[in-house]
């Protein structure tokens, strides 16, 4: 469907004020907490498995695919977007990441280096009661150290990402994302 690029920036305008009203509306906007139980339930996803002796590191994510999402295959590209998506979203949903209200956690975007290989991930938060909002991470989080790197193994690994998403999202950017 084409339509005409004065109309497709009204829309996104329309979209943008009402982001803006559902970001104002909720300032102070609440903190992102990790519940005391997070080395527990990381530990236990692990347990019994070979990765409680391996990092997760852009180079090891396809051996924590299987463990963490089922629907990566290698028709999926970079399979490290992927399984922190999926841990994330895991960690909400069983109460061990807290948002400050319902919503959806998920990487929102990256940055990029000169030889355009990610270099960093930045989180956003999709509030359920919102019509357009996404709030994104001020900063993005080093693609290396995004679940603790080489240092964190196991368990610890998941505990290092779900405590780093939750840090970078408790500094949000000033405003709204644009949402289409």
């Amino acid at each position: 469907m084409n339509i005409p690029l004065a109309e497709f920036y009204a829309r996104n305008r329309e979209r943008n004020d009402i982001a803006t009203a559902e970001w104002n509306a909720r300032q102070p906007f609440g903190r992102f907490e990790v519940s005391d139980r997070v080395d527990e339930w990381a530990q236990g996803i692990v347990e019994g498995t070979p990765l409680e002796r391996l990092s997760l590191t852009p180079k090891t994510a396809r051996q924590w695919a299987p463990l963490l999402t089922a629907e990566v295959t290698d028709n999926h590209g970079d399979p490290l977007w992927w399984v922190l998506n999926a841990s994330v979203g895991r960690a909400v949903d069983e109460g061990i990441l807290l948002p400050p209200e319902p919503g959806i956690v998920r990487t929102s975007y990256a940055i990029r280096n000169h030889d355009d290989s990610t270099s960093g991930i930045g989180w956003g938060f999709v509030p359920t009661a919102s019509q357009f909002l996404v709030v994104n991470a001020a900063s993005a989080v080093d693609i290396d150290e995004v679940a603790g790197g080489r240092d964190a193994v196991g368990g610890a690994s998941i505990v290092q990402l779900i405590r780093r998403a939750a840090g970078a999202l408790n500094q949000p950017k000033n405003g709204p994302a644009r949402a289409n």
